[in-house]
């Protein structure tokens, strides 16, 4: 159901009911005095936000066990968990490069950005209603 209480027509009429709601359009025009505030002091914010680079500790923690789950699909990039170990068995300072490598250009593959929105019912909230929703993003399909 949409906020002006008329229900969608259809299942892409709602998706885009509730994913407005969750993300609503950024409008400069639209700001309340506190928002321009915000955006305001955020101008004029210098501070080095660059992050540190990767560590072979994380690659191993996050890619280098036979712990993993070996038996889920790969994501959009079409790498399976398995192909992520072997390369890390073989090679494993190529994934501290890589990944460090997209860190310090500010820029990784678009398919490892693109989440996939998993909309979740907030507890007690009616199901009908386009703001009874929490988004929740997984990073790997």
């Amino acid at each position: 159901m949409k906020d002006t209480g008329t229900k969608t027509t259809s299942l892409t009429e709602t998706v885009a009911e509730i994913v407005g709601n969750l993300f609503p359009i950024d409008d400069i025009q639209r700001e309340t005095d506190e928002q321009r505030r915000v955006r305001e002091e955020l101008c004029h914010y210098a501070v080095d936000l660059r992050d540190p680079p990767f560590t072979a500790q994380e690659i191993r923690a996050t890619n280098g066990t036979d712990k993993m789950a070996k038996k889920k699909a790969p994501g959009g990039d079409h790498i399976t968990m398995e192909m992520t170990i072997e390369i890390f068995k073989s090679c494993p300072t190529i994934l501290e490069t890589v990944f460090n490598k997209c860190l310090e250009l500010g820029s990784f593959p678009e398919v490892w950005e693109r989440p996939k929105l998993i909309l979740l019912n907030k507890p007690g909230k009616n199901p009908g209603l386009s703001g009874s929703y929490d988004p929740f993003a997984s990073s790997r399909s």
